[in-house]
């Protein structure tokens, strides 16, 4: 896709604290209306879940074409 960016792999900070993109899962929610993503942020050997609503802003700040 032109003109997107990978973000598998892509440092971020979030918070002072340095992360790697892991992972994009979708996870549909049948008791509520409405689907959710969540990127799944390593730090050392553990992954912390993150909505995209909540880490929206911080992609749009550091990551660039």
């Amino acid at each position: 896709m032109r003109d997107a960016v990978g973000l598998i792999g892509k440092k971020i900070t979030v918070k002072e604290t340095v992360y790697v993109i892991h992972d994009i899962h979708f996870l549909p929610h049948p008791a509520q209306p409405g689907n959710y993503v969540w990127f799944g942020l390593k730090r050392g050997g553990v992954i912390l879940n993150y909505s995209y609503n909540d880490l929206l802003p911080y992609l749009k700040e550091q990551i660039k074409l």
